[in-house]
């Protein structure tokens, strides 16, 4: 894995900071998150703190910096989703889910992540799951469509 990183940051120029972002999206892509040797690798690499890299890393919603759990659920916290009651989901779907919002549970199984905009303004309350988004979030789809993960999460762990 170390070597593959090393091969993505080399197909670009190490005096082109522009190029960090695009870097991290293949490592991600790759590794499922941005670990702490990555960021000091990509430090290393294009000549920066790694508290800069850290701070990218952080800032936008498309990095991780903790692997990906199984069941990814995405909020949105945007004005549309807020003034159609995300926030009472958000919470009923923490209490069903035994996490907060930015943590993810201990088996793995679940993280829950606030955003925001989804872009469905329409639709709201809108939430991401494993990538997939649903408009008109209730809790009870949101119950429905975790079933449907898991139950799709195990059959593919079984044909593994």
């Amino acid at each position: 894995m170390e070597n593959d990183i090393d091969l993505i940051l080399n197909k670009y120029i190490k005096t082109r900071r522009e190029s960090l972002i695009p870097a991290l999206q293949e490592i991600q892509l790759l590794t499922g998150s941005i670990s702490e040797e990555v960021i000091r690798k990509s430090a290393r690499y294009f000549g920066i703190a790694p508290a800069r890299v850290y701070g990218l890393s952080t800032f936008y919603d498309q990095f991780r910096t903790e692997p990906a759990s199984k069941i990814q659920i995405e909020c949105c916290r945007g004005t549309a989703c807020h003034l159609n009651h995300a926030a009472g989901l958000l919470r009923e779907t923490e209490d069903m889910l035994g996490i907060r919002a930015g943590q993810q549970s201990r088996d793995a199984i679940f993280s829950i992540r606030l955003v925001n905009c989804l872009g469905g303004c329409n639709h709201g309350p809108v939430v991401r799951i494993n990538g997939k988004a649903y408009g008109h979030m209730s809790l009870e789809k949101m119950k429905e469509i975790i079933a449907r993960e898991l139950d799709d999460n195990n059959n593919a762990h079984e044909r593994a």
